[in-house]
């Protein structure tokens, strides 16, 4: 059966910053110029396929799209979006569990805005509207709900402290403030808050696969709107890594109402999208109404960074498993069932 990725990865690496530890430091910022590319590559001279995996499918499973993917302890943790339900699949891809049910029931969610599986229990925690957040086992038994916050969050990662859930500056104030980042102990309790939003609320469209990555023990957050790449090593540890400088960034006006973004994107830079592998660091970007792709590599000094412009479409979707990227995969059927796959990829430096 022949498969097709969905998208082909965008990709970026990261390295420890051991050295910027204090909280919202500010001190190791590198600031990256995101330039228009002369050089044009394809999406495909940037990855290295590996394996794919077929997801196999059931009475429970009737899988509608991939709309996001968690590789964690040995298992693939998929998003159905269109379906509104979770499930999991074993590293060959066979069938474990699904996780809860839309409704208004005991256990039941009202949406699925993100999800994450701890890294402690292989609990799935999943976020929905209101800021509730869902926990449920490894085989699916619900376990217990919480309200985290009044804010709207958006986002949430489990670390090995607790949680990290973040607002992506599309939220109101409560009290007259609010943060991009809140911390949460395994209790799901809060004990921290970090950097404030923009002034503005946003509602442009994303079109990132995930804001938040986990590469092993770090985590790291792209703030698309506030164009930075932040790590965070603790409840009271947010670092700044790097400014990205867009020749012609987007005004006010786009990031806060969504038709003026659909109409005049292609008048301005802002970012798409980003992954990370293989010590690489890719970084899909608009410039000048051009798909382009930054890969950055970090060094004791500035990092190397080389820009391409890219031939044909940028991926809308990728995902880290480890040191890999995780593409989302279909079957070309001519009936009316779909067959769903992950292709697990590298990310490599193209050659000139």
């Amino acid at each position: 059966m022949r498969f097709f990725p969905s998208f082909i990865a965008t990709l970026l690496s990261l390295v420890i910053f051991s050295a910027c530890s204090k909280q919202e430091s500010n001190n190791c910022t590198q600031s990256i110029d995101l330039l228009e590319a002369k050089v044009s590559k394809t999406a495909s001279d940037f990855i290295q396929p590996i394996d794919t995996i077929l997801l196999a499918q059931n009475s429970v499973c009737q899988l509608k799209s991939l709309s996001r993917i968690i590789y964690r302890n040995n298992r693939y943790y998929v998003l159905d979006m269109s379906g509104d339900a979770i499930y999991s699949f074993d590293q060959v891809g066979h069938f474990i569990a699904k996780y809860g049910e839309k409704g208004n029931g005991h256990g039941e969610y009202c949406s699925i805005e993100d999800f994450t599986v701890s890294p402690l229990d292989g609990h799935v925690i999943i976020l929905s509207r209101g800021s509730e957040a869902l926990e449920y086992d490894q085989l699916g038994k619900f376990i217990r709900k919480r309200a985290l916050s009044k804010v709207a969050l958006w986002n949430i990662t489990a670390t090995s402290w607790g949680y990290l859930c973040t607002t992506n500056h599309a939220t109101y104030k409560v009290d007259n403030e609010a943060h991009l980042f809140y911390c949460f102990d395994k209790d799901m309790q809060l004990l921290s808050k970090h950097v404030p939003v923009l002034p503005y609320q946003v509602s442009a469209f994303s079109f990132s696969s995930e804001r938040i990555k986990c590469i092993g023990q770090e985590v790291y957050y792209l703030d698309l709107y506030g164009s930075a790449l932040y790590k965070i090593d603790g409840p009271q540890s947010v670092t700044k890594l790097y400014d990205f400088r867009l020749g012609n960034p987007l005004p006010q006006e786009c990031l806060t109402d969504f038709m003026s973004f659909i109409h005049n994107q292609t008048k301005y830079d802002w970012i798409m999208d980003w992954s990370v592998s293989n010590n690489l660091l890719l970084l899909a970007y608009i410039c000048n109404g051009n798909y382009t792709l930054a890969t950055i590599q970090p060094t004791d000094d500035q990092p190397q960074v080389h820009h391409y412009k890219l031939d044909g479409e940028i991926p809308q979707k990728m995902y880290n498993a480890e040191n890999d990227i995780l593409l989302t995969a279909f079957s070309e059927e001519k009936d009316t069932h779909t067959e769903y796959g992950i292709v697990r990829v590298k990310a490599q430096k193209p050659t000139d």
